[in-house]
C-alpha cells in the first residue's frame, strides 16, 4: 500500500528510510531490500533514497553500520560497568542475537563479498573490534600481576567475533552437526574468560 507522498527534513527522512530498510533486511535479507518498495511504503520518491544513500549498496551499508554502531555502544556500556564472566556471556549472546535476528551477519558477508566494495571494511568493523579489544585489554591488565600482550587480547576478541559471526550465519548447519547455540556460546565464553584470566 502506497503511503501519501510527504517531504521530511533530511535527518528525519534518513532515519525513516533506515528504519524501513532495517525491517526489510530483517525479514528478507540483503537481497530483499527494494528501493521502490521502500519509497512507496514511506511516501517518498525513489530518487530521495538515492539522494541520501547513493545506491542500494550504500543504503544496506548504512543500515548495518547504524545497527552495529548501536550494538557497540551497548557492549561498551556493559563492559564499562563491570568485567566478569556473566557480562562476557551476555555480550556474546547479545552480539549473536543482533547478527542473527536482524540478518546483519548475512548482510555483512554480502557487503564484504560484494563486487565493487573497495575498502575491504565497508562499515568500520575493524575499528569497532579494536575499540572493544582495547577496553577488554585495559580491564584484563587491571586484574593481572604482569601485563598481558595486547596482540593476545586482540586475537582473542577477533576469535570471539569470528565465532559469533560464523554461528549467526551457519546456525542451522551447526545445529544439524549437534552444535546447539546456547551451550556453544556458554562453552565459548568459558574458554575466552579462562584464557583472558590466565
Amino acid at each position: 500500500m502506497k503511503a501519501k507522498r510527504r517531504r521530511l527534513p533530511a535527518d528525519q527522512a534518513q532515519a525513516a528510510i533506515l528504519d524501513a530498510a532495517e525491517r526489510q533486511l530483517a525479514a528478507q535479507g540483503p537481497d530483499g531490500i527494494r528501493l521502490q518498495e521502500l519509497a512507496d511504503d514511506l511516501g517518498i520518491s525513489h530518487p530521495a533514497i538515492l539522494h541520501h544513500f547513493g545506491n542500494r549498496a550504500g543504503l544496506v551499508r548504512a543500515v548495518v553500520k547504524r545497527a552495529l554502531g548501536r550494538l557497540q555502544d551497548e557492549l561498551m556500556g556493559l563492559l564499562a560497568q563491570r568485567a566478569d564472566p556473566q557480562v562476557a556471556a551476555t555480550l556474546l549472546g547479545r552480539v549473536f542475537q543482533v547478527l542473527r535476528d536482524g540478518n546483519h551477519a548475512r548482510t555483512l558477508a554480502w557487503l564484504y563479498l560484494s563486487r565493487g566494495e573497495t575498502s575491504g571494511d565497508p562499515i568500520g568493523h575493524g575499528e569497532q573490534m579494536r575499540r572493544v579489544a582495547e577496553l577488554v585489554h585495559g580491564m584484563r591488565n587491571q586484574r593481572r600481576r604482569s601485563p598481558a600482550e595486547f596482540r593476545d587480547t586482540l586475537y582473542t576478541v577477533a576469535l570471539a567475533d569470528l565465532a559469533v559471526f560464523g554461528l549467526a550465519i551457519c546456525e542451522p548447519a551447526l545445529r544439524r552437526a549437534g552444535v546447539e547455540t546456547d551451550p556453544f556460546l556458554s562453552w565459548l565464553t568459558d574458554r575466552l574468560v579462562e584464557h583472558l584470566d590466565g
